[in-house]
């Protein structure tokens, strides 16, 4: 639960940066599937996915993105956002 509470704090710092550079932006939900998955999938309980299916999900994430009328996407991992807040 802490780390879903930093997460969202991340969210909420960059759409503060990213306005205060007057760059209008909409944070959209994370997508959690994939990411470390290939150091966790051994472990017991951890939910593994193939990368097609990880890819799939993320062609119809950013289709859904179009269809709502969107023109520029920006992913960001959670590397990036630790590197962020390490800096600052």
């Amino acid at each position: 639960m802490k780390r879903k509470m930093i997460i969202e704090t991340e969210r909420l710092f960059l759409r503060e940066i990213l306005n205060e550079l007057g760059i209008p932006c909409v944070i959209a939900p994370p997508f959690y599937l994939g990411g470390v998955q290939a150091l966790t999938r051994h472990f017991p309980g951890t939910f593994a996915f193939r990368k097609e299916t990880i890819m799939a999900c993320i062609e119809e994430y950013l289709e859904n993105l179009d269809r709502f009328g969107f023109k520029r996407v920006v992913f960001l991992t959670i590397m990036v956002m630790d590197y962020i807040f390490r800096q600052s």
